[in-house]
């Protein structure tokens, strides 16, 4: 598990990033979550067969990954409206400015990914498991 939570939080990085930054260009927080989580998750699930899980990279991983790519849709909506629905909360506790936008979105962010972690690494692991 400890190698799927390094390269979960590698992911998360690069999520939380591309987040802040659809987000700094205008993007609604719920959709620049959804593009930024699909793009980490993808990343995540094909370093996690060979690194987390220690499938051989040669295997085909054809039906693991559409399933895991309709899990990761359906499931990144949902913390997606998560996020934008604690993040419109997070700004009217701060204040409601430009700045305070993406801080509540930051803050959002930070609050609801420990549960779409464990989430995460429950499906992968179990998808890995069955599916090679």
């Amino acid at each position: 598990m400890l190698r799927f939570v390094v390269l979960s939080g590698g992911g998360w990085c690069v999520d939380f990033v591309l987040l802040i930054l659809l987000v700094r260009c205008g993007v609604v927080a719920g959709v620049a979550n959804f593009i930024s989580a699909c793009v980490a998750a993808g990343l995540v699930y094909w370093l996690s067969r060979s690194v987390a899980f220690r499938v051989d990279s040669r295997s085909t991983a054809a039906a693991g990954l559409l399933i895991y790519v309709l899990y990761t849709i359906g499931i990144v909506a949902i913390f997606s409206i998560l996020l934008e629905g604690v993040a419109r909360y997070l700004v009217v506790v701060i204040g409601p400015d430009e700045r305070s936008w993406s801080i509540s979105v930051m803050l959002a962010k930070i609050i609801v990914t420990p549960l779409n972690l464990l989430v995460n690494y429950l499906v992968a692991r179990t998808l890995v498991r069955r599916m090679g």
